[in-house]
């Protein structure tokens, strides 16, 4: 079964790439750094009447290391 995977540079639900992470230096999916869980922080681009900043993925492989 396939599962998402999230890479440096791809488009966020709220129209913003993700990104300033520098994503994995050794782990890549279709040519792009895969955005590693609880390590790559992202700044949310969505200018909303309460900001709600940026973060980190909680969630990911245990099997890619």
């Amino acid at each position: 079964m396939r599962k998402p995977a999230a890479r440096l540079g791809d488009m966020t639900a709220h129209g913003g790439p993700l990104q300033p992470g520098t994503g994995s230096p050794d782990v890549f999916i279709g040519g792009k750094p895969a955005w590693r869980a609880n390590k790559d922080f992202h700044i949310c681009p969505l200018a909303t009447p309460n900001p709600h900043g940026g973060g980190v993925v909680d969630g990911g492989s245990s099997a890619v290391f």
